[in-house]
């Protein structure tokens, strides 16, 4: 009999449990609807209360709130407490907007080793933002013992992602070698990447496209052009 009770007990929080994450959930999706429909009163109310039921994704939409003084009055120690919540807990939006307010000193004190530690978070979380930002820094040496391979580690971790920014820095990289070994074949297939994304980024690589064309070989050049149209068809 006691061991039915405690099994009654277990079965009654778990379904309570079940219950309050779906009307987190349920809170943090009406928050966008009001947000869409631009009641930003309603927006953050919704928000507010499904943050403090322990959705991550409307913690981090009330720091942002709180950031950009969406309906509230701008407040960064509030918005990065929220951030910190939600970074816990594993958001990767949150950790790179928590060390992004590290880095920057805004509602936290300035903290270099506390931005890495959660731009290092959300990078590994799949963030693009973060993996470009942590690119950059060990390229630079910028809070970080610089480190070339790290760099371009990071750099084509976003240029898988579809940065195009991170697309024209490996490119470069692989052309010149830095952070490893020339790779013309790699450095043409991200050029030729970047040329397909717009008229602008295409005058941009136009001159470096030229010149590795100029020297690959023609079993070359179709392997950097078939790897860059396999990228494009599978992510534009």
């Amino acid at each position: 009999m006691k061991c039915r009770s405690i099994l009654a007990v277990t079965l009654l929080v778990a379904a309570s449990l079940a219950l309050t994450g779906r009307a987190a959930q349920a809170d943090y999706a009406a928050g966008l609807a009001a947000y869409d429909g631009g009641d930003l009163a309603l927006a953050v109310s919704e928000w507010r209360s499904s943050a403090n039921a322990g959705d991550t994704r409307a913690q981090t939409a009330l720091g942002n709130a709180y950031s950009s003084g969406l309906h509230v009055a701008v407040n960064h120690r509030l918005a990065s407490d929220w951030y910190l919540k939600a970074a816990q807990n594993g958001n990767a939006d949150a950790q790179y907007s928590l060390a992004s307010s590290y880095a920057t000193g805004l509602g936290v004190e300035r903290d270099l080793a506390e931005a890495i530690k959660w731009f290092r978070a959300a990078a590994e979380n799949g963030e693009v933002r973060a993996q470009f930002e942590l690119a950059e820094r060990y390229a630079s040496g910028a809070g970080v013992r610089q480190d070339q391979m790290l760099a371009t580690r990071w750099f084509r971790a976003a240029a898988d992602q579809g940065h195009v920014f991170a697309q024209i820095t490996v490119a470069e990289r692989y052309e010149k070698g830095q952070g490893g070994q020339a790779n013309p074949v790699d450095a043409y297939t991200w050029y030729y990447i970047v040329s397909q994304r717009d008229e602008t980024f295409a005058r941009q690589v136009a001159q470096p496209l030229g010149r590795i064309e100029n020297v690959l070989s023609r079993d070359d050049l179709i392997l950097a052009r078939e790897q860059a149209e396999s990228w494009l068809k599978n992510n534009i």
